[in-house]
């Protein structure tokens, strides 16, 4: 029977484990943000286990003081052939594997890879039993980590902070080839989700085209896009491939194809017959907006004479492709016209970027500032343009002023990895007055002003919900 004292032992012991398995979530969640290496994601689940596993034993040798530690591990010869014929079994195998594999290091979060007999994935986290990969539409592939340890692992982002995606075209045996591999290029270089390469010491904006072999009936053609960790792989193939499809059909190159004539002389049509003639048309609400996802193609205001027209173009573009009503693509239009008037001298220095996606239900307008964190340069940051002919400097110019200072001040005080304001996250006392936002185009017009300062870039987007 239990005494009172062995019952408080053991609920202290309980007690004691929980305490130290939750102040170890806190922790571990605290490493994660800091740092998303792959041997950090496993240790971190492997001491949630030791800690069970300990609090277990202790209250075991609690209950049973004869069932010390030190002799249920290694007092028992039973015992441990038992653990050696046990870690034969699945459990342990995968175990010991993810136990290699963080130690080894042949991917981390955040690499695509490709896996013998599984679709091509992003490594978003690793278990004790299993990584999981991150696949087109957000589906998650749970891979066993005694298969990946046994498998030829293909890693497109090993040791290097772009990944490599392979692209394939297929040319007829005519083809002018030096032109069409200039095609294909142009196509990767214009593409808002690539990123240009660097070969000989050289900058490029987009990697060589190979003509590597010969088919049955076309010339093959191959290249390497090059993506930022965060750009999904299928919406990047899709937008390049769409480009050169349209390219090749303007320049006339043929993509070659198999095709059959076939004469079926037993069927007469009767061109008399009231149904000879009778097609079925869709219905298409041409006036209606689209539901769909959009992006823009992003342009570099260092690298255009005029950044308000190119910007007020790309509005253009995205109404016309959204099928946006005149009133709301106003509005955007002169949304786009006072932001970029707005940081005019910031986007030219720092070659900053902008564009626009969305839907024809929300506009995200986004401006992408390159600049590394670093207080000295806020002098620059702080004069924007003195040629803002709408906003105020107590309204939102100086607002966002103080929102890049007190980011960059959080990054370089190492609190967290990027600091995020928004005008809908303001508190009544930090708000525009009424004078403020009448006198603001951007505060009146726009939903929301997002501003996100990391170690690297500043990104401001100002969101416009379409009614």
């Amino acid at each position: 029977m239990m005494t009172t004292e062995t019952s408080i032992s053991v609920l202290l012991s309980i007690l004691i484990g929980i305490a130290a398995f939750c102040v170890w979530v806190i922790v571990f969640h605290q490493i994660k943000k800091h740092t998303s290496a792959l041997h950090v994601r496993f240790s971190g689940q492997l001491v949630k286990v030791l800690i069970i596993i300990i609090c277990l034993f202790h209250v075991i040798s609690i209950l049973s003081p004869e069932n010390s530690l030190s002799r249920l591990l290694l007092g028992s010869s039973a015992l441990i052939v038992a653990v050696i014929g046990f870690a034969s079994q699945p459990v342990i195998a995968d175990l010991i594997c993810g136990f290699l594999i963080s130690i080894n290091k042949p991917f981390e979060i955040g690499d695509r890879i490709i896996v013998d007999g599984y679709e091509p994935g992003i490594v978003e986290d690793i278990t004790l039993r299993h990584t999981v990969l991150t696949i087109y539409d957000g589906i998650r592939i749970i891979v066993p980590n005694s298969q990946l340890n046994s498998k030829v692992v293909y890693n497109t982002s090993y040791k290097k902070p772009n990944r490599g995606v392979h692209l394939q075209y297929s040319v007829s045996l005519d083809t002018n080839v030096p032109k069409a591999m200039d095609i294909i290029r142009d196509c990767v270089a214009a593409s808002p989700y690539t990123r240009g390469v660097v070969r000989n010491n050289i900058d490029e904006d987009s990697g060589p085209v190979y003509f590597l072999k010969f088919s049955d009936s076309a010339l093959i053609l191959e290249t390497t896009i090059q993506l930022p960790p965060t750009i999904s792989t299928y919406i990047a193939t899709t937008d390049i491939n769409v480009r050169v499809l349209n390219a090749f059909r303007r320049n006339n190159i043929e993509i070659p194809y198999n095709y059959f004539n076939i004469i079926d002389k037993s069927v007469m049509v009767d061109d008399k017959s009231p149904d000879a003639d009778r097609t079925v048309k869709p219905v298409l609400s041409v006036g209606s907006p689209r539901m769909r996802h959009y992006r823009t193609d992003t342009i570099y205001f260092a690298d255009v004479s005029d950044p308000v027209a190119s910007a007020m173009q790309l509005s253009r573009i995205f109404a016309k492709r959204e099928r946006i009503d005149k009133n709301a693509t106003a509005q955007i239009r002169l949304i786009v016209e006072e932001a970029v008037r707005m940081f005019s001298e910031m986007l030219l220095q720092y070659n900053a970027s902008l564009y626009l996606e969305g839907s024809g239900q929300l506009c995200r307008i986004h401006i992408h500032i390159p600049i590394k964190v670093d207080l000295k340069r806020y002098q620059v940051l702080a004069s924007l343009s003195d040629n803002v002919t709408d906003e105020t400097k107590t309204g939102l110019y100086s607002k966002i002023q103080d929102v890049i200072y007190n980011g960059m001040k959080n990054l370089q005080q190492n609190k967290g990895s990027e600091y995020q304001w928004s005008v809908r996250d303001m508190t009544d006392k930090d708000s525009f007055s009424q004078e403020a936002i009448s006198k603001s185009i951007l505060v009146s017009l726009t939903d929301d002003i997002k501003v996100t300062v990391t170690r690297y870039y500043t990104e401001i987007v100002l969101l416009k919900n379409i009614s």
